[in-house]
């Protein structure tokens, strides 16, 4: 057996799967939508500081009132591509809609790449709480920049994100506020 990572291993089942679409499409009535998104945020993600998404773990460790430093893992100036829940869904509308063919691959992104540095420090500014942000350099950590357009999905779909990420943020960080007793 080899030696593979699990990034490797998760980037080849979603290549099988995709294959795997392809091939029921073609032998079936029914429609298979690939869809590729960047990172997703927003309501009811995973507020977890261990197992949850980047945003949501980072929420969750602003509004930890025990600890006065967020540790995130790198330098913090790896860049991801963030994508909010409702640009997400509209998406999923409108692949339903107007998908023409019965097998379509798809980017869904934003479109720009924000540093995980930057996040952050637009996250604990909104937030209004006073912490310091420090990098574990030493932390496994997956350390390329992630940026992928999403201009099939505009051509042919007519679809666009439309949450900005600030306005994402403060939308999930009132949710947040207004849930956490329940999470």
């Amino acid at each position: 057996k080899k030696n593979i990572s699990k990034f490797q291993w998760s980037c080849s089942n979603k290549t099988y799967i995709e294959k795997i679409c392809k091939f029921y499409s073609n032998i079936s009535d029914s429609k298979f939508t690939i869809i590729r998104h960047s990172n997703i945020y927003g309501y009811n993600d995973k507020f977890d500081t261990n197992k949850g998404h980047f945003i949501g773990s980072a929420i969750k460790k602003i509004f930890d009132l025990k600890k006065k430093n967020i540790t995130v893992f790198g330098s913090g100036k790896e860049k991801r591509d963030f994508l909010f829940i409702d640009d997400l869904i509209n998406f999923l509308e409108k692949s339903i809609k107007h998908q023409k063919n019965k097998y379509d691959i798809f980017n869904c992104t934003y479109g720009k790449s924000y540093s995980i540095k930057d996040v952050l420090k637009k996250l604990i500014k909104l937030s209004k709480v006073n912490k310091t942000i420090k990098f574990d350099k030493k932390a496994k950590n997956l350390n390329v920049n992630i940026l992928v357009k999403s201009n099939k999905a505009r051509k042919d779909l007519n679809w666009k994100p439309k949450v900005k990420l600030d306005d994402g943020l403060k939308l999930t960080l009132n949710w947040f506020k207004n849930n956490e007793k329940f999470l």
